[in-house]
C-alpha cells in the first residue's frame, strides 16, 4: 500500500503508550460517507418527527374524546338494556300472578 493512501490516527495520553491505528484512504472515505448518510438520515427523521408531533397530539386528543364518548354510550346502552330487562321481568311476573298485561 502506498504511503499517501494511508491515514494514521493517534490518541495520545499523558501516561502510558499512545493509542494509534492506520487505515487505508478508501476506508476513511467510505467511513466518512456512511457517517454523513447516518447524520442526514437522523436529521431527516428528527425533522419529520417535529413536523408530525402536533398532528400526533391532535390524534391523541381525538382518541381520548372518542373513548370518553364511547364509554358514555356504553353506559347509556347498558342502562337501557337493564331497563328493558327489568320491564320484561316485571311483565313476566305479572303474567305469572294472573294479572293482565298493560
Amino acid at each position: 500500500m502506498a504511503e499517501r493512501n494511508t491515514f494514521t490516527f493517534i490518541i495520545s495520553k499523558s501516561y502510558g503508550h499512545p493509542i494509534s491505528w492506520s487505515m487505508a484512504g478508501w476506508q476513511v472515505f467510505f467511513g466518512g460517507v456512511i457517517l454523513v448518510v447516518l447524520l442526514l438520515a437522523m436529521t431527516a427523521m428528527s425533522a419529520m418527527f417535529l413536523l408530525a408531533y402536533p398532528k400526533m397530539l391532535e390524534f391523541r386528543e381525538q382518541r381520548d374524546l372518542l373513548q370518553k364518548e364511547r364509554a358514555a354510550l356504553r353506559e347509556q346502552n347498558l342502562s337501557a338494556n337493564q331497563e328493558a330487562f327489568d320491564a320484561k321481568e316485571d311483565l313476566i311476573a305479572r303474567r305469572e300472578q294472573g294479572g293482565s298485561p298493560p
